[in-house]
């Protein structure tokens, strides 16, 4: 072989070589701006969003969760207004109708209590007028839902008789 023909493979491949390199560098320049740029400012962005999402939960349940604390406390409130059929729920009304009758100076005797298929509760009563509206306001303002069906009063002056019936509201 002589010199100028191992120069010439000697450039025939240089050239090769650098054509090689420039449509590798194409493929790769190509590759870069319409697939990989396009996609990594794609995540860029959808982590920017999540990041942003974020803090705006973070800043809503520091907003929202005192207020639901609140309202859990306020439920529990309103279910305990509500008559709940069990016997011990019945046996706290007794309990009740015989406190408020007594702190009132009005004898009571249950004739129907509250059970776990009734919430109707029927009393006997006995007091001076005064005395009888006192207990039923103390009935009243109690806090739990009822509604009076019927008032029986017989007697004269400070000796009453009578009967009450009231419907406790069920849940």
């Amino acid at each position: 072989m002589n010199l100028s023909s191992l120069h010439a493979r000697f450039y025939l491949t240089l050239v090769g070589v650098v054509a090689g390199l420039l449509v590798l560098s194409g493929v790769f320049s190509y590759l870069l701006f319409s697939e990989i740029f396009p996609l990594a400012e794609s995540y860029s962005s959808t982590q920017r969003a999540i990041h942003v999402s974020e803090s705006k939960i973070d800043y809503l349940k520091k907003i929202v969760e005192p207020g639901v604390e609140r309202s859990s406390s306020d439920l529990d409130t309103i279910k305990s207004m509500f008559y709940a059929p069990s016997a011990e729920h019945a046996y706290d009304i007794i309990l009740f109708i015989e406190s408020a009758g007594k702190s009132n100076n009005v004898t009571t005797k249950i004739t129907t209590p509250p059970s776990d298929t009734t919430a109707t509760v029927s009393v006997q009563i006995a007091g001076s007028f005064n005395d009888i509206v006192k207990f039923l306001r103390a009935v009243e303002n109690d806090g739990r839902l009822l509604r009076v069906d019927s008032v029986s009063l017989a007697g004269s002056g400070n000796d009453l008789t009578g009967s009450l019936t009231f419907v406790l509201q069920a849940l």
